[in-house]
């Protein structure tokens, strides 16, 4: 049995990552960072930064660490040319 996650191909910011984020992941980053994690051109912006606090776990903040399987669709996402 493979370990591999199975991504969609390519990865489109509308269809599969906007709607990993929750409102209130949203809502506390427009009022922590003032970027918005619903709109492309922010989370492209912050792409590096978003991943990284993503996989050491400081985001999002009180909430559940994120599975590797969600934050492999933000890097491929980044692979695929951040596609809208």
């Amino acid at each position: 049995m493979s370990n591999e996650v199975s991504l969609p191909k390519p990865v489109r910011f509308d269809a599969h990552v906007k709607g990993l984020f929750s409102d209130e992941q949203r809502n506390c980053m427009l009022v922590q960072g003032g970027w918005d994690l619903h709109k492309l051109e922010d989370v492209k912006l912050w792409h590096k930064r978003i991943v990284a606090k993503l996989s050491d776990g400081s985001m999002p903040e009180g909430g559940p660490r994120w599975p590797p399987e969600r934050i492999a669709i933000i890097k491929q996402w980044k692979e695929d040319n951040f596609q809208p």
